[in-house]
């Protein structure tokens, strides 16, 4: 948990109960935007990474020696040509460290829209336990 969200989290308990729900509804939203935008760029990313592979298949593939001959004649060859060529490819390394990051950015996002859920759900129990007290 970061100083800034430690810091926010003292400032709402100061609250009354019904604004502390309020806000944490805000905030639930405002991650459950920022989780979908993050999952889009995602998927981007992977349709960048396929395309990318694609286009390596298929230069293997096209291949020839100077007989006219393909270089990588059979599937296990092409296979492990790609996986060489996919290891060492700047656009596969760099797509793929973003999709990691991405991912990331968005599995952060849900947790915190679950635990601004929580937040709301249990305030609206203890304020729906206080009426019931009275």
């Amino acid at each position: 948990m970061t100083t800034q969200t430690q810091d926010s989290m003292k400032l709402v308990a100061v609250l009354p109960p019904a604004e502390q729900a309020a806000y944490y509804a805000t905030a639930r939203r405002a991650c459950s935007l920022e989780a979908y935008k993050a999952n889009a760029v995602a998927a981007e990313v992977e349709r960048a990474i396929k395309e990318q592979e694609l286009t390596l298949k298929g230069q293997i593939a096209a291949e020839v020696n100077g007989d006219g001959k393909p270089v990588f004649s059979n599937t296990e060859k092409r296979d492990a040509e790609f996986a060489v060529r996919a290891a060492v490819d700047p656009m596969l390394i760099a797509a793929r460290e973003e999709l990691d990051k991405v991912k990331l950015q968005a599995a952060t996002c849900n947790i915190d829209a679950t635990y601004n859920a929580d937040m709301v759900r249990i305030l609206c129990a203890f304020a729906q336990a206080g009426n019931e007290v009275q």
